[in-house]
Order: C-alpha cells, then structure tokens, then sequence
C-alpha cells in the first residue's frame, strides 16, 4: 500500500513524500509496520523533525425531529492516538536523495474494525509531516484497513446460546387466541459462527394451540447496526439472507417441525465499537392472523470469509480455557487458528498506603479478561453474556488490572452498570485501586450502586484511601457506610 503526496518548498525546494506499508490490511492487535519515502531534490532542505502519527477515531452523527423540534445527535470516540518521531535534527539539512524512515504502530487488541454505517465511521488514519521551518509542512496520509480479531469473534460465538424458545398469544388480553411455541435450534453441524459462504442449519418447530392461523413463516438473518450519542440510539436493521419455511402455513391446533438450510453472504463482520456497533440475529418469524409478527431470535457473530467453522459447539463447550504461561500474550490458540496475537497493557501493581499494612499484590494482567470485554462489549446483553462467558470458563480468579476491570464496567449503559459489576465481581480479584478506577468511569448515578456491588469482593479495605481520594466530599460519608 502506498500513498504519495505532500509536495512543499523551502525557498524553491521541492520534496515529495510517500507512505509505504508492509500489508495492505491488518488485524486488531496487529503491529503497523511501514516506511515513509522522502525524496528531495538535489538542493536539499532543513526540517525541524519527521513525524508519524496513527490516528484510529469513530463517531457518529444523526438528527431527529424537524423545525423548532429538530435535534442533533452526535458522539466521537478516540481509539488510538500515538506519534512517533522519525528523524530529529534541527541543526543538520537533508541534502538531495532519498531517504527511508521505517516506523511501527502498535493496534489495541480490542480494536474495532473499519467500518462504514448510514450515521457512523470507524476509520484509522496513518498521516506523515516534515516540519519546515518558515514554510508550508509536507504531509502524506493513508487510510488503513483494520479487521477484526478473528479468536475474538470465535470466543465471542462460543458464549451465545444455540436454542431459542418464544411462547406468545396473539391478540390482546381481552381475545387472546391461546398459545404459539416457537423453538429455533442449531443442528449439531452448526454454530453462532456465522462464516460468509459456509451453510447453517436449523431446527425449527412451532406449535400452534391458538385459534389463529400462522399464516407463514420464514426463517432469516438479520444485520443490526446501532449508533450511541448523547442517551440516544440510532438502529438500522436489514435482512441479509432468508428462506420460507415449505410448510409455513400452520393452522390453529396443529404443528410444524423441519429443517432448513441457509448459505451465510458475504458481509461485513460483527462490530464491537463504543459508538458503532453491528451484530447479528438468526430468527424464525411467523406472522399470524389478525396480529404481530413474532420471532425467536438466536443471536450471532460474523466473521471473515475463509475462516472455519466452529467446531465445537457453545453447548458442549466444557474446555477449561488454558494456563497463560506468558502473561503479555492471549494464548486462546484453540479457539485462533487464523488471527494475530494480543498484546495486552503492562502489568499494573497495586501499592499499599503507608502507614497502613502492605495488601496482598495482584498480577491484574489477565489475558482471558480482555476476551471477556470484547464478549460482553460485542452484545447488547451485557450481564447474561458475562454470566455465560464466566460459568463456561470455569474461572473465579480473574485477575485484570484496574483498568480493564474499569473498561469492562463501562461497556453497559451507565444505569445498569451495577448488575454487570454484581454479576462479574465474584470471579474477580479485587483490590481498592480496582473500586477507584471503576468509579472514575461510572455515572454519578450509579456510582455508589456500583461500590455497593463489589465492596464484599475487595481484599484491601484498609486501603479505601485510594477510593476517597477520588470522590467528592458529599459521597464521603455513603463510602465510609458501605465498608463497616
């Protein structure tokens, strides 16, 4: 991938620079590897430094209403933001040639990929600058295709369910007409893995004990793309694939059982962003008479095309996750077999407050916690998918750092994250400085909520310091409560 502009002049010096990168796409995790060209002519040039600069940003922006009631919506989010300085010295000149100027970035692991939606982006920008003193800069930018990590999407449709069941009345409650069953359940040869090209099989069964006719059903895939600002959520939803059942027609008292096969398209894979998001639905509708449609609805994950399906399914999953024997490495190699490895952040170490008793010290740096963030990150049912993630893992130790157990916490919507903190906290260490920086990123509505959730869990409550030393006077008094 190459990219050449940037054309400047010191005094007539003309240069010309141009961006070459090592593939033409990576992974979330991935090193950005590259080289920056910088050619002058053969009357030279000074320049302060050289610079690159990574730049990964969604944001989203949509109006509702019109006249006096219209209202904008709009949300930005900085993903990744580093620079790196390629050649600094303002006392020597660039004489006339070529020069190369190799640069690597490194991509958070839970990075969402590139993405395009009808009110939201998700782009990444690498862009280069010569400093020229006393004239116009000389700049070259390219945009960067990022994919999503494929284990993550993999472990991610390893904790979805893979039956539905819906039970309904059509009509109201002064005519309801009985009852409609719905069940939806993928064949032994399928999974939530939704791979572009590869078929997926369901059992469907409907049991109708109205007085209703159903009048058809079909069973569909469904692209949701959902877009957060300001407490408000913009959602498009489409079709992408579906087939009708042979027998949709299922009159009152009578029932339908068969299977039915779809082939995945081709489209863009699931979304795990904190403004954009896209996600999947498997669902058998059927539309009775004289009422709404109903569905039952599996959720799902996308992947890229040419993975392999899952093998094992979510409801054999009884694989103890394994032993991370380098804790700077995400060792899920079972569930990866096409992906990067993830980086994760340096350890962070919790320090007791003199004068009080040394704590005992935590390795936070837990790889399978960033596999849980990216799970319940990737859903809109935050608590039931780290319930699931946690009962099927087996773990009750987890270890993260303050802040991945702070980001995990952010991914709910800000007055319910006290259930995903009540929900999460028995499987984890906790320590003061893990309380501290989870407020710091709750609402002030729910805050306190949240202390009250993981308080029991905390192994250093003579350390409760750190805690009020981030938090107003006024809360002071509710803190000191929670922890006698």
């Amino acid at each position: 991938a190459e990219y050449m502009g940037g054309n400047f002049s010191m005094f007539a010096v003309p240069a010309q620079l141009s961006i070459q990168l090592a593939q033409p796409q990576f992974f979330a995790g991935d090193q950005v590897h590259g080289t920056l060209i910088c050619v002058v002519n053969a009357a030279g040039a000074k320049a302060r430094n050289i610079v690159a600069i990574l730049r990964g940003s969604e944001s989203c922006s949509w109006s509702e209403g019109s006249g006096d009631n219209k209202r904008r919506y709009n949300a930005s989010y900085e993903i990744v933001n580093q620079s790196q300085v390629l050649w600094s010295d303002p006392s020597q000149r660039l004489e006339g040639g070529e020069y190369r100027f190799p640069f690597s970035f490194q991509l958070p692991a839970d990075a969402p990929p590139t993405f395009r939606g009808s009110v939201g982006i998700i782009s990444y920008v690498l862009a280069c600058t010569v400093d020229i003193p006393w004239a116009r800069d000389a700049e070259a930018s390219t945009v960067l295709t990022i994919l999503p990590s494929t284990h993550v999407l993999r472990t991610f449709a390893q904790a979805q369910p893979t039956i539905s069941q819906k039970t309904f009345s059509p009509g109201c409650c002064c005519c309801a007409a009985g009852p409609i069953t719905l069940t939806a359940k993928l064949s032994d040869d399928s999974s939530p893995l939704l791979v572009p090209g590869h078929p997926i099989r369901l059992h469907i069964d409907i049991q109708n004990n109205s007085s209703r006719n159903v009048q058809s059903s079909v069973v569909l895939i469904r692209k949701i793309s959902e877009f957060h600002a300001n407490g408000r959520t913009h959602t498009d939803a489409v079709t992408v694939t579906s087939v009708e059942l042979g027998n949709g027609l299922v009159p009152s008292n009578q029932s339908n059982t068969e299977s039915v096969t779809l082939t995945v398209p081709v489209s863009e894979p699931t979304v795990n962003g904190k403004i954009c998001r896209v996600y999947y639905h498997l669902e058998l509708e059927v539309n009775p008479s004289w009422a709404l449609r109903q569905r039952a609805t599996i959720p799902t994950v996308m992947t890229l095309p040419g993975q392999q399906p899952l093998v094992t399914r979510p409801s054999d999953f009884d694989v103890a996750p394994p032993q991370i024997t380098n804790p700077t490495v995400t060792q899920f190699s079972q569930f990866a077999p096409v992906g990067p490895s993830h980086v994760v952040p340096a350890p962070f170490v919790v320090s007791p407050q003199p004068p009080q008793p040394p704590v005992q010290q935590v390795s936070e740096n837990d790889a399978m916690f960033d596999q849980l963030i990216a799970v319940v990150g990737a859903t809109n049912d935050k608590v039931n998918a780290a319930t699931t993630f946690l009962a099927r893992s087996g773990s009750n130790q987890l270890r993260p750092s303050p802040e991945q157990f702070a980001n995990l916490i952010s991914q709910e919507f800000s007055l319910t994250q006290h259930n995903l903190a009540t929900a999460v906290a028995p499987s984890v260490v906790l320590t003061c400085a893990h309380a501290a920086a989870v407020m710091s990123v709750a609402s002030f509505a729910s805050r306190m909520d949240v202390l009250r959730a993981i308080a029991p869990y905390i192994i250093d409550k003579q350390n409760r310091q750190i805690i009020l030393d981030n938090t107003g006077i006024l809360e002071r008094d509710e803190i000191a409560r929670i922890f006698q």
